[in-house]
């Protein structure tokens, strides 16, 4: 890529980007239109049942209300995931599929240790996603098989570029459709250049409803990921019991990340 590519990349991120939520809702409108018109009925939208994946959902169902609806369990969701998943699925009368893995987390576990950060230098290996391996294994390759069984040749995903600078030069980049060579799909973020605000805004002015995950958590996910900044803060205050087992573990394989001194977190009410 050419210096002047690159800066008119970057112009025109900055120009979409920072559009109001009027504009950005037009112009997601027309990234879903052109997918529904390339694809047809081989696309479909992976949805975590978390607030940006709803938003998509609800843009898409507006325009393709029996659009195949994807959801990957990994078997350690948080149960309020869970009951949301359920509530949608009757509520928006949900043409959902499950993926489910053939492995644990607690196989995975015993296997490869405990999940750290992914990290963006990490070699990839077989197709097979960098670290931690229970997303690829959990997640992702029920995911791509799921979509195969469909026959299905592109996603409708949630992901936005105010989520970390990884998805910011993605979208610089690509823009809001791509595809992924190794998993032989098409992936098209509608809200990729939507923030935070843009989608509680959106919740908020087409009363969408949401899951209760975020009346304790700020993210949906595996509720015991140890991957994430601040893990030991969330699941020592939501779940202290999950989390002294989990800390344990670590001790026993020699993980010495985590600490016991969260007392502030920790009260008698051990509701984990």
């Amino acid at each position: 890529m050419s210096c002047l590519d690159f800066h008119l990349k970057v112009r025109e991120f900055n120009k979409l980007r920072k559009m109001d939520l009027k504009e950005k809702i037009i112009f997601s409108k027309k990234v879903i239109g052109k997918a529904l018109n390339d694809f047809g009925d081989k696309i479909g939208v992976s949805c975590s049942f978390g607030k940006d994946s709803t938003v998509v959902l609800h843009l898409v169902l507006q325009v393709k209300p029996r659009i195949p609806v994807l959801f990957a369990n990994t078997l350690v969701e948080h149960p309020e995931t869970l009951k949301f998943k359920e509530f949608l699925k009757k509520k928006w009368n949900l043409n959902l599929f499950e993926a489910r893995p053939d492995v644990t987390f607690w196989d995975l576990v015993r296997k490869y240790g405990f999940p750290r950060p992914r990290r963006s230098h990490d070699k990839r290996k077989n197709g097979e996603p960098a670290a931690p391996r229970c997303c690829w294994y959990l997640k992702e390759k029920p995911l791509l098989l799921l979509v195969r069984k469909l026959g299905l040749e592109a996603l409708f995903l949630g992901l936005t570029w105010a989520e970390s600078n990884v998805r910011r030069w993605l979208f610089i980049d690509r823009g809001p459709s791509w595809y992924v060579k190794k998993q032989k799909i098409w992936k098209v973020s509608p809200i990729g250049y939507w923030n935070k605000e843009d989608v509680w805004k959106y919740i908020e002015e087409y009363g969408l409803p949401v899951n209760k995950i975020y009346e304790k958590e700020d993210r949906t996910g595996c509720r015991v990921c140890t991957a994430y900044r601040g893990w030991e803060k969330h699941l020592a205050k939501n779940e202290p019991k999950l989390y002294r087992f989990i800390i344990r573990k670590m001790r026993e394989m020699g993980d010495n990340r985590g600490h016991f001194f969260l007392d502030e977190f920790i009260g008698d009410n051990e509701n984990g």
